[in-house]
């Protein structure tokens, strides 16, 4: 894994990544910070990011 990918894939089974997912981290916060993996999962890689979607009404459960 190269940091200077351009765009970045998330692959946690990878073996480079599983061996050491820093760079491949800051690899995402630095080109894709809100990286699309597919229709159903996204992956914040930004506090910010994070914070503000876990307090949005959005994302709360109607119970």
């Amino acid at each position: 894994m190269t940091t200077e990918s351009p765009s970045p894939i998330w692959d946690p089974l990878h073996p480079a990544f599983r061996a050491d997912p820093y760079p491949w981290y800051e690899s995402l916060r630095t080109h894709d910070p809100v990286h699309r993996v597919d229709d159903y999962t996204v992956v914040l890689t930004r506090h910010e990011d994070v914070l503000s979607t876990l307090r949005g009404v959005e994302f709360a459960l109607d119970i």
